[in-house]
């Protein structure tokens, strides 16, 4: 004898009491559907644009299964309204799956900020992201001390601080770009004022030559030139040192034109003189 249960009638049931049931053929439910003996133990069906929907703490949250969605999970606050359905996440046909969004263009589309994480043991959260190459993964990871990215779990490339900072191959850059390596670049371009070509101009005192020399024999260094011990413990500023050797460079030129001019007056000199000599007849 075939029994028919309506929809309303079995939530009805489910309502007020536990059902526990031993299925024995398949199940399907559309908007007329009644359940048969023959409806149990292999699967259970929906018809399309039916919905299961489940209550819980005044809210209704439902999947089900229509064209040309796919399967997708709704939520909604208005009671037994689907249509004011908030529709969550869809898999298409196609098995793409779409959160935030109902026609996903890629295996994963997610519509809208998304997170992805474990806390960690000192209470800071780590992220995990990408592939594994040759045995390591690639790791993203977000603590108090900034974004890290590792090529494996047991290192860090790149640190980038809350400050803005960016450290690679070291965890506490100090400047908006630290490195501890080589850079290889096909160009660098230094942004700087006050180019020295102000010792060509009139009003420069050019160092006289024993100036120089004294200097160096009292410090070891050039004058306006950091010593070897600073360069050593603090590093180099690159562009100001360009600006301190271009100084350098033309005061030395300028020492050469000096030392050209008088090689030229005594050149004179040394003819006139010995154009007397050889009138003399010395």
């Amino acid at each position: 004898m075939k029994k028919h249960i309506s929809l309303t009638a079995l939530a009805s049931l489910l309502a007020t009491f536990t059902l526990k049931a031993q299925l024995t053929g398949p199940v399907t439910i559309t908007s007329s559907t009644t359940w048969t003996s023959n409806h149990w133990n292999k699967a259970m069906r929906l018809g399309n644009g039916q919905a299961i929907q489940l209550s819980g703490g005044g809210h209704q949250f439902g999947i089900g299964a229509s064209e040309p969605y796919g399967l997708y999970f709704f939520s909604t606050s208005a009671e037994n309204t689907e249509a004011a359905a908030a529709y969550r996440m869809v898999i298409r046909e196609s098995g793409n799956v779409g959160i935030g969004t109902m026609y996903p263009a890629a295996q994963l589309d997610v519509t809208g900020t998304f997170k992805l994480g474990v806390t960690g043991a000192s209470g800071g959260e780590a992220y995990c992201i990408g592939y594994t190459r040759a045995g390591n993964a690639q790791v993203f990871g977000q603590t108090a001390e900034g974004l890290l990215l590792g090529g494996d779990v047991n290192g860090i490339d790149m640190k980038i601080m809350p400050n803005g900072n960016v450290g690679i191959g070291t965890d506490n850059p100090t400047e908006k770009l630290a490195v501890n390596g080589t850079i290889r670049a096909r160009k660098m371009t230094v942004t700087l004022n006050n180019w020295p070509d102000y010792v060509f101009k009139p009003g420069y005192r050019l160092p006289a030559l024993a100036e120089i020399e004294s200097f160096i024999q009292r410090n070891g260094h050039l004058p306006d030139m950091p010593p070897a011990e600073k360069v050593e413990k603090e590093g180099l500023d690159v562009g100001e040192m360009n600006k301190k050797l271009l100084q350098k460079i033309e005061e030395l030129t300028l020492h050469l034109i000096e030392m050209e001019k008088k090689n030229k007056v005594l050149e004179s000199d040394m003819k006139r003189l010995n154009e007397k000599v050889s009138a003399a007849g010395l």
